[in-house]
């Protein structure tokens, strides 16, 4: 996993170049992972120092590479200058290339390699009654069907019972939790592979001891807490407050207004 993130700008996938340019390319070595089990995107924040101002050249074009995908900038920043080591400092929010699966339809589509007879509609709105697998392979079919470049497994032994499935005008983001939702499985990301199952993984950073490692110390305390699994009230009017459950705050109150105590 990277320790210091570079930042690029996207041509193709293949002919990237170093933002802004080779010589002076921006370069982080503080950041913040933040992802959620089974949530949106994950997405970093970090700050870039740089020795120029990189206020016209930001686009959403530039990334950078961490943890095998690609995390792109969704609000162009704003510079500051530094009177300490005079740089411009930039704050980032960059978002993982994920929030694709949010905006590409689940389609039925199946490959016809596969020679089956499974009834397709090539639409986003369809029905289809199958195993987890059979969910899995039809994810598959679609990504390929929209050219985006993830793709779904399923663990080893892990399987379901088949089930009707029905599905209209849903996201692809939308589809996989769906799948939880109908399997009761639970998914995680590596990289660009959508996994079904149950994972070690769901702690994506290893954490180490030690000023470079990040983690510094460790510190468990005992609560000593006692073992309660019975309740049992005492009372007596005795502990009752007098004006319970008159709207009067004294005994006076109380009878003065007819009522006893």
């Amino acid at each position: 996993m990277e320790k210091v993130l570079k930042l690029y700008k996207y041509i193709d996938g293949s002919n990237d170049t170093p933002f802004p340019n080779v010589e002076y390319q921006a370069i982080v070595s503080d950041f913040r992972y933040d992802v959620k089990r089974m949530g949106g995107a994950p997405i970093i924040t970090c700050t870039v120092m740089h020795t120029l101002c990189l206020d016209k050249l930001w686009s959403e074009n530039v990334y950078a590479y961490f943890n095998g995908e690609r995390f792109f900038i969704k609000q162009i920043p704003t510079s500051s200058y530094s009177n300490t080591d005079s740089r411009y400092k930039h704050e980032l929010e960059l978002v993982s290339e994920r929030f694709v699966l949010d905006n590409v339809y689940f389609y039925d589509v199946v490959d016809s390699s596969e020679n089956n007879d499974k009834p397709v509609s090539n639409s986003s709105k369809f029905s289809f009654f199958g195993d987890i697998n059979e969910f899995a392979s039809r994810l598959n079919q679609s990504l390929q069907y929209s050219k985006v470049d993830y793709s779904v497994v399923v663990d080893d032994g892990i399987s379901s019972e088949a089930k009707m499935v029905s599905f209209q005008d849903q996201f692809f983001s939308g589809a996989i939790q769906e799948c939880y939702n109908t399997y009761n499985v639970p998914f995680y990301f590596e990289g660009k592979v959508i996994h079904f199952g149950y994972t070690n993984n769901a702690i994506t950073r290893t954490f180490k001891y030690g000023d470079k490692e990040s983690l510094l110390s460790i510190q468990k305390q005992n609560a000593n807490y006692k073992v309660v699994n019975r309740v049992t009230g005492v009372g007596s009017e005795d502990n009752i407050p007098y004006y319970y459950p008159n709207d009067y705050e004294s005994k006076e109150e109380v009878e003065a207004n007819g009522g006893t105590w």
